[in-house]
């Protein structure tokens, strides 16, 4: 599997795997029915606030969760880091993953007993399964970070992402959000692009 470091203003770091995008995008198609009436438009509006607010920290999620099941990653990494600081910045991020997620778990836990609690309330009991659903991914991502220090793993210097990394360190730049997010988006869609001709390669050898 292949593991993007992401640069981000700062001097951070984030996971993505076009790998695992391409799956969750043909397990989960797209619902084109329109939602009827006022509430299930509200809920709607709410699941896609949710999914825009949180889909960098979901990409991460996919990643710490896949790698429980696999043996050998390859870490891709800005070209002006070394391989020694790439994989010292790697594992950070793995251990930083580890602590958030033990933290969420340990919370969500807590939680779930409030949760069973508002069963007794008629209605669908949304805030127990959503706390069901995140304890659940905490587990997962939480295993799969432990598990991290299995794994054989290769570090590549890949030279898409220095524009990236370019604009995450400069001192100044001009509407340094839209540009990063624009230079973000051209970089997934060609990670994803080469994703799915790999895909098709390997589809037509079987």
């Amino acid at each position: 599997m292949d593991v993007y470091l992401l640069p981000a203003p700062g001097g951070a770091f984030r996971f993505f795997s076009p790998q695992l995008e391409a799956v969750h995008k043909k397990a989960v198609p797209k619902d084109k029915s329109k939602p009827a009436g006022r509430i299930k438009r509200a809920v709607g509006r709410i699941k896609r606030g949710y999914l825009a607010a949180t889909r960098r920290s979901r990409q991460q999620e996919k990643v710490l969760k896949s790698l429980k099941d696999i043996r050998q990653i390859t870490v891709h990494y800005p070209p002006r880091l070394s391989e020694k600081e790439a994989e010292q910045l790697y594992r950070e991020l793995i251990e930083k993953q580890i602590r958030k997620h033990r933290r969420w778990l340990i919370v969500n836990g807590a939680l779930i007993p409030f949760g069973v609690l508002l069963t007794i309330a008629p209605g669908p009991n949304v805030f127990l399964a959503f706390l069901a659903w995140r304890t659940l991914a905490h587990y997962q991502s939480h295993k799969g970070g432990k598990k991290a220090g299995e794994l054989a793993v290769r570090f590549h210097a890949d030279t898409r992402l220095a524009k990236l990394d370019r604009l995450a360190r400069k001192r100044f730049v001009w509407n340094r959000r839209k540009q990063m997010g624009e230079a973000e988006h051209k970089l997934l869609r060609e990670l994803n692009a080469t994703e799915r001709d790999s895909s098709s390669i390997d589809a037509i050898d079987v």
